[in-house]
C-alpha cells in the first residue's frame, strides 16, 4: 500500500482532545482518563487549564500532574501536548504577567467629549465645534484574569515575561521536550487586549505607539487621533486608520507572536492554536490585524470553528491558504465547541469532512472535562470523551479521520485561483459604530459572494493576504507566486485601499498575461491615500467569474443536466502516483447557505440537498477512479458517476498508471421491519432528574419550587454573595471559599409503582445529609457519569407522593446543582409532576422520551427480527448520537443508513445511543439551540419555559419530529 498509514493511522494523524483541567487534579483520575482516550482511538490531548481549576496553576502540584500525564501518554502511545494559558486568551499567564509587572498592564484609548481633560490625556482638540479629549486607560482588574488584567502585547517585555512564567517553567519541569515526548503547545486567542470599539472598549493602545508611529510614518500621531474615532471631511481618516492598524498589527506580530514562535522553534516545540476574531474581516482587523499574516508565526497554524452548524468557509480558507503558501503541511481546527450534548457522532463526522474538504488535516476536539462538578458541566458542553454516552464508539470516527489525514500528508494541494482577502481595507472602516457600518458589511459581503460563487461553481481557490504577498509574492512564468503556491488567476473583491506592493504585483501579473479580475468596487485609495486618478483595471460581476475562469477549472462535478452541482466542496490532492479527489456534499441549499453564518443556522438534519447523480471529472485525467473507503480502509473499483446524499463524502483516486485489478463495491439491500414494538434493554440505569426544588426559608418553611439555576442565583442574592458563573475568578486564585450558608431543599415526586431493586440518589455534595420520607439515607459506592457525583441508597419509597430532603450549603465556590434518582424504573411527566412507573421493557417505534425514558441518557438495545437474506442493511429512521448492530462485529464506521446485518442472522440487536442532553440540559430554553454556552442554562424572559425541553431519541420508519 503506497499510503503507508492508510489502514492504521498513527497517533499524530488522529484527533486530539482539548482536555479541560477544571478541578482538584488527581493522578489516578488523570491516568484513567488517558487510558480511556487511548481506547477511544484518540491521538492525544492538550492539557488545558479551564474554569474550575483548583490545583494552583503552574505550581508544584500542577507540574507533578503534567509529568504524570506525559508519562501515561507515552505509556499509552498517544501524544501529550501543552497549553500555554490559564483559560484564555494567551499572554496573561492567568494574570501573573501584569500582577508581577504592573507597568506591563495593557491599555486602550478612549474619546471624551467636553469636560475637563482626564488623566493620561494624549491629545485634546476641537472637532465639530466641541472639545474632544483622547486619553489612555489601563485595563481594569478583572475576575477573568484572577484580579489582574491582560498585558500590553505591543511591548516585547510582556512576551518575555510570559515566556519566563510559562514556557520556561514547562522546560524546567519536563526537560527537553523531544525527550519527554511533547511536541506541541497551544496558544489560544491572543489579541490586542481590547477588541476595537467592541463591548464598550476603545482603541488598542500602548505608551510607545506615538514614538513607533513617528518612526514608521514620519508623522506625529496625537493630532491624528480624531481620525481613529470619526470620519474626517478631507477623508484623511482613511490614511490615519490604515497606518495605525497596520502598525499595531505589525507590532503585535513582531513583539508578541514572533518571540513565542522563535522560542518554540528553538526548543523543538510546534506552536499551534488560533487568533481571536478570525471569522470576519472587521473582527480580525480590530482584534489582531490580519489573520493570515499572524498565522505565519505558528509552526502548526490553526483556527477555532465554533459550533457544528455555521458555514464559514472563509475562516477555513484563510488557514489553508496561508499554510499552503508558507509550506506548513499541518493545519489544526479546534472543532465541535458550543454544540451541546446532542451533537452526534454523525454530526461530528460531517463537520470534520467539511473542514477537510477546505484544507484542514488536524483536529482538536473542543472539549472534554476532567470534572463535571459545579459550573464545569455548563462550560460549553458537550464533553466529548468519557462523559459522552457513546464514547466507546468514537474509535470508528477516529480511524476514519486518521485515514483522511494519512492521504493528505503524502500529497500536495492543487489550486490555481487566488482571491484577495481585503482585511486591510477593513482597517480603514473601523470606527465606533463599525458593527452596523454599511460599508464594512458591503466589504464582507463582497468577499463572501465571490467565495461562494467560486465554491458553488466547483472552482477551488486560495486567499491572498497583502502582508504575506509583500514578503513572499512574485511573478514567474505568467503566474502569481506566493511562497510555495502559484496561481493562474487573481480575483479582487470589493476593496477600499490596497498596498503599493500589492498594486505593483497586480500590474506585473496582468502584464505577464495572467488573468486578473476585479469583481467588486475598485479601490479609491493606495495605503490610505486618495488616488488622483482612478485605476485602469477592468471589472466583472461576481456571477460572471465561473465563465471567465473556465480555463482554471481542475474539477468538474456535474449533475445529469451537465451543470455544475452547487453545494459541494472538494479537495484535489496530487500524489506522485496520481490524483486524490475528496468530495463532500454539505447538504445546504443555496438559500440555506445565505443564512448559515448565523449562530442558529441550519442543523444537519435539515440540510437535505441530496445529489442523486454526480458526474466527476479531473482535467487532464483519463480512466476511471478508484473508491477509497475511509470507513473501513478498503479500496474498490469505481467509476466517475454516483449519487452523493446530503452530508456524504467520497474519496476517489485517479491513478496515473493502474497496476492492479480491484474488487467491485458490494451492494446492499435495505430491508424493512415487520414489527412496531421491541423488547429492549438499557445500558445504564434509568434517571429521574431532580432540577426543581423547594428551599426552606429562615423559619424552616419550604417555598414554591424553583429550577436549580434560578434558585442558586436567588439564594446568592439573598445572602449577599456574588453570582457564580463562567467569568468568576479561578478557585486556585481565591484566598478562601468564604462562609458556608446552609441550604435545605425538598424534592417531590410520585411513585405510581414503587421500584424493585436498588435506587440511588445522586448529589455533588459528599457531606450532604439526605432524607427520604423522613428516613436518613446512607452513602452508597457507585459510579455514573462523573467522579463529582456522590450516591445515597434510597429506602422507604412509598406509593404516591415521596419527598427527599437535602441538607447542603453554598459558598463562594459551591453552587446548587441538579440531583438524580437512578434505578430500574420508568418515568412519566405529567405537567410539572414527575412519576416513577413500571420499568421499561418494551419500546414502540417513536420517541423514547415519551415512553418512560424522558431523562435517560445511555443507549437502548432494541431486539428485533429481520427478513432473511444476504447483504442487508436496516431501513429505519434513527434519532441518536450513534447506532450499531451488535451482531456485526466490525468496528468500522457505518452511517445510520448503512447499518449492515450479518448474513445468516434473522435476529439482531440494534444499539441506539442517546446523549447527556436529556440528563444534563440545558432544559428550560425554548429556542432551537445551536450555540450552547453557560448562559443557555439560565435563559431569560421569553426564552424560559418551566417544563423540560427534551431531545427526541429512538427509531421509527419515518422521521421523528
Amino acid at each position: 500500500m503506497f499510503i503507508k498509514n492508510w489502514q492504521n493511522p498513527p497517533a499524530e494523524l488522529r484527533p486530539k482532545l482539548f482536555w479541560a483541567w477544571n478541578g482538584e487534579l488527581d493522578e489516578k483520575i488523570i491516568r484513567q482518563q488517558i487510558a480511556t482516550l487511548r481506547e477511544m482511538g484518540m491521538g492525544g490531548f492538550f492539557m488545558h487549564s479551564r474554569n474550575g481549576l483548583k490545583t494552583p496553576y503552574l505550581g508544584k502540584k500542577w507540574f507533578d500532574i503534567v509529568r504524570c500525564a506525559v508519562a501515561e501518554a507515552n505509556k499509552q502511545q498517544i501524544m501529550a501536548a501543552l497549553y500555554d494559558e490559564d483559560r484564555w486568551p494567551s499572554g496573561a499567564a492567568g494574570g501573573k504577567v501584569a500582577a508581577l509587572a504592573p507597568e506591563l498592564a495593557g491599555s486602550s484609548l478612549h474619546c471624551q467629549i467636553g469636560g475637563s481633560a482626564p488623566g493620561n490625556t494624549i491629545f485634546s482638540g476641537t472637532f465639530r465645534g466641541k472639545v474632544h479629549h483622547f486619553s489612555a486607560r489601563r485595563h481594569p482588574a478583572s475576575e477573568w484574569f484572577n484580579n489582574s488584567c491582560f498585558p500590553d502585547v505591543f511591548n516585547p517585555e510582556s512576551a518575555a515575561l510570559f515566556l519566563q512564567i510559562t514556557h520556561e517553567k514547562y522546560l524546567e519541569n519536563l526537560g527537553r521536550f523531544t525527550q519527554a515526548g511533547v511536541s506541541e503547545i497551544f496558544m489560544d486567542e491572543p489579541f490586542y487586549g481590547v477588541e476595537t470599539f467592541r463591548f464598550g472598549g476603545g482603541v488598542p493602545w500602548s505608551e510607545t505607539l506615538p514614538e513607533k508611529y513617528f518612526q514608521r510614518f514620519h508623522e506625529e500621531l496625537p493630532p491624528q487621533l480624531p481620525g481613529l474615532f470619526f470620519d474626517l471631511p478631507d477623508d484623511s481618516h482613511v490614511k490615519i486608520r490604515w497606518q495605525f492598524y497596520s502598525l499595531i498589527s505589525e507590532l503585535f506580530r513582531e513583539n508578541f507572536l514572533r518571540p513565542l514562535s522563535e522560542w518554540c522553534e528553538k526548543h523543538d516545540l510546534k506552536l499551534t492554536g488560533h487568533l481571536l476574531g478570525e471569522d470576519l474581516l472587521a473582527t480580525q482587523a480590530g482584534s489582531h490585524g490580519s489573520n493570515m499574516a499572524a498565522l505565519q508565526y505558528f509552526q502548526q497554524p490553526g483556527i477555532d470553528y465554533l459550533t457544528g452548524t455555521r458555514y464559514l468557509p472563509a475562516t477555513v480558507k484563510q488557514l489553508a491558504s496561508a499554510a499552503r503558501q508558507l509550506g506548513k503541511a499541518d493545519r489544526l481546527a479546534e472543532i465541535h465547541g458550543c454544540t451541546g450534548w446532542e451533537f452526534s457522532l454523525y454530526d461530528q463526522r460531517r463537520s470534520g469532512d467539511m473542514l477537510f474538504a477546505l484544507g484542514v488535516n488536524r483536529q482538536c476536539l473542543h472539549l472534554g472535562w476532567y470534572s463535571a462538578g459545579g459550573e464545569c458541566k455548563r462550560d460549553f458542553p458537550g464533553s466529548l470523551a468519557w462523559h459522552a454516552s457513546h464514547h466507546a464508539e468514537f474509535s470508528r470516527l477516529a480511524d476514519r479521520s486518521g485515514r483522511l489525514h494519512a492521504i493528505f500528508e503524502k500529497c500536495r494541494e492543487v489550486r490555481d485561483i487566488l482571491v484577495l482577502n481585503p482585511v486591510e481595507s477593513a482597517y480603514a472602516l473601523l470606527q465606533p459604530d463599525y458593527e452596523s457600518n454599511f460599508q464594512l458589511e458591503s466589504l464582507e459581503n463582497s468577499r463572501n459572494a465571490v467565495s461562494d460563487i467560486l465554491l458553488n461553481a466547483n472552482l477551488d481557490f486560495d486567499y491572498g493576504d497583502e502582508e504575506v504577498m509583500a514578503h513572499h509574492g512574485s511573478i514567474s512564468g505568467g503566474m502569481m507566486q506566493i511562497g510555495k503556491a502559484a496561481y493562474k488567476a487573481v480575483v479582487i473583491p470589493e476593496t477600499v485601499t490596497l498596498r503599493r506592493t500589492t498594486l505593483t504585483l497586480l500590474k506585473k501579473f496582468a502584464a505577464s498575461g495572467g488573468t486578473l479580475l476585479f469583481a467588486g468596487k475598485l479601490p479609491d485609495y493606495i495605503e490610505g491615500e486618495k488616488l488622483t486618478e482612478p485605476l485602469r483595471f477592468s471589472r466583472c460581476l461576481p456571477e460572471e467569474l465561473p465563465e471567465k475562469l473556465a480555463a482554471c477549472r481542475r474539477v468538474s462535478l456535474t449533475g445529469n443536466d451537465g451543470v455544475q452541482v452547487r453545494g459541494l466542496l472538494h479537495l484535489l490532492l496530487r500524489h506522485e502516483r496520481g490524483y486524490f479527489l475528496f468530495i463532500h456534499n454539505t447538504g445546504y441549499s443555496i438559500g440555506q447557505q445565505s443564512d448559515a453564518t448565523n449562530w442558529r443556522s441550519v442543523p444537519f438534519d435539515q440540510r437535505n440537498n441530496d445529489c442523486g447523480f454526480l458526474q466527476v471529472g479531473v482535467a487532464g485525467v483519463t480512466g476511471v477512479p478508484q473508491f477509497w473507503n475511509m470507513d473501513d480502509g478498503s479500496i474498490s473499483a469505481g467509476n466517475g458517476t454516483f449519487p452523493l446524499a446530503a452530508g456524504e463524502s467520497r474519496m476517489l483516486f485517479f491513478p496515473d498508471e493502474p497496476k492492479w485489478k480491484l474488487p467491485e463495491q458490494a451492494g446492499y439491500q435495505a430491508v424493512k421491519l415487520t414489527e412496531n414494538s421491541f423488547d429492549i434493554e438499557l445500558t445504564e440505569n434509568n434517571i429521574l432528574l431532580l432540577d426543581r426544588a423547594e428551599a426552606a426559608d429562615e423559619s424552616g418553611e419550604f417555598q414554591f419550587p424553583v429550577d436549580m439555576r434560578r434558585l442558586d442565583a436567588m439564594l446568592r442574592r439573598r445572602y449577599g454573595m456574588e453570582p457564580r458563573g463562567s467569568l468568576s475568578r479561578q478557585p486556585w486564585a481565591e484566598e478562601s471559599e468564604g462562609e458556608r450558608v446552609p441550604v435545605r431543599l425538598r424534592f417531590t415526586f410520585f411513585c405510581d409503582e414503587v421500584p424493585v431493586g436498588v435506587v440511588r440518589f445522586a448529589v455533588e455534595d459528599g457531606e450532604a445529609k439526605v432524607f427520604c420520607n423522613g428516613w436518613k439515607l446512607e452513602r452508597s459506592e457507585y459510579y455514573w457519569f462523573d467522579h463529582s457525583l456522590k450516591f445515597f441508597a434510597v429506602k422507604n419509597l412509598i406509593p404516591g407522593r415521596n419527598q427527599i430532603v437535602l441538607n447542603t450549603f453554598i459558598n463562594r465556590r459551591k453552587t446548587l446543582e441538579d440531583c438524580f434518582l437512578l434505578g430500574d424504573f420508568g418515568v412519566k411527566i405529567t405537567g410539572l409532576e414527575l412519576h416513577l412507573i413500571a420499568p421499561v421493557r418494551k419500546l414502540a417505534m417513536g420517541d423514547w422520551t415519551e415512553q418512560g425514558l424522558p431523562f435517560y441518557s445511555g443507549a437502548v438495545d432494541y431486539k428485533m427480527s429481520v427478513p432473511p437474506g444476504k447483504n442487508r442493511v436496516l431501513d429505519l429512521e434513527i434519532r441518536g448520537s450513534f447506532a450499531a448492530v451488535l451482531e456485526n462485529g466490525d468496528r468500522n464506521w457505518h452511517e445510520r443508513n448503512d447499518l449492515r446485518i450479518p448474513d445468516g442472522v434473522d435476529k439482531v440487536t440494534l444499539r441506539v445511543y442517546g446523549s447527556r442532553r436529556n440528563s444534563h440540559g440545558p432544559f428550560h430554553i425554548i429556542q432551537q439551540l445551536r450555540y450552547c454556552n453557560p448562559a443557555s442554562f439560565m435563559p431569560l424572559r421569553e426564552e424560559f419555559h418551566p417544563a423540560w425541553q427534551l431531545e427526541p431519541y429512538g427509531i421509527t420508519d419515518k422521521k421523528i419530529k
